[in-house]
């Protein structure tokens, strides 16, 4: 089976002593290099990992995240944030992550979540603590009306369109317009971003 190249930025390769163990007890990754943020673009261009595993300080770096993103669609970046940092993850995802991790995780199921965001390609969004990001993603800042909050439940709920409309008596484009406002107020494009701000647990419909 192949090995999933990996790729580590943001902090020294001591610090990283126990995830590495854990990665290389798992047949599914290997770790090409260890590096800091100032060199990381040459580095990921140059591997062209299918993992960047980031310990992120902050928001300082998000334009860096977007560039990765763009010129390397195909490696999956991840990032490990402290649960008392400041951190807007709509933004993040937005960038194009596709996991934002806890550095409070064992380093065993640290290495378990990225698995399973490469071998699933799922976003990793666990649920945390109400005010672990940026209180201005909650949607209770967005001054969405009754109507729309019901819209977005449902779509919670996968419920299409046209479900929505006969749940709630009312014509689909009418349902269009309600999620077309609702997704500018809470800072998304689309239903599938709205999604993954929603499972995050960032929000208080």
């Amino acid at each position: 089976m192949n090995r999933y190249r990996v790729v580590l930025c943001g902090a020294p390769k001591s610090w990283w002593a126990s995830i590495i163990i854990s990665m290389e007890a798992n047949s599914v990754f290997f770790i090409s290099e260890i590096t800091q943020p100032d060199t990381l673009k040459e580095v990921v261009m140059q591997i062209q990992p299918a993992v960047l595993l980031w310990n992120l300080s902050g928001m300082e770096h998000l334009s860096l995240i977007e560039e990765i993103n763009h010129q390397c669609p195909f490696t999956f970046i991840v990032v490990m944030v402290p649960e008392d940092g400041d951190f807007d993850l709509m933004k993040l995802v937005q960038a194009g992550i596709r996991g934002c991790l806890p550095l409070s995780l064992l380093p065993q199921h640290m290495v378990k979540a990225v698995e399973l965001i490469m071998v699933t390609g799922i976003t990793c969004l666990p649920r945390l603590k109400a005010d672990f990001f940026n209180p201005k993603s909650q949607f209770s800042d967005n001054g969405l009306t009754e109507r729309e909050k019901e819209v977005l439940a449902l779509i919670k709920n996968n419920y299409s369109n046209r479900q929505i409309a006969l749940s709630l008596c009312i014509s689909e484009s009418t349902v269009k317009t309600h999620l077309s406002n609702a997704f500018k107020k809470i800072g998304v494009r689309n239903r599938n971003e709205a999604l993954t701000l929603m499972m995050a647990g960032t929000n208080h419909l």
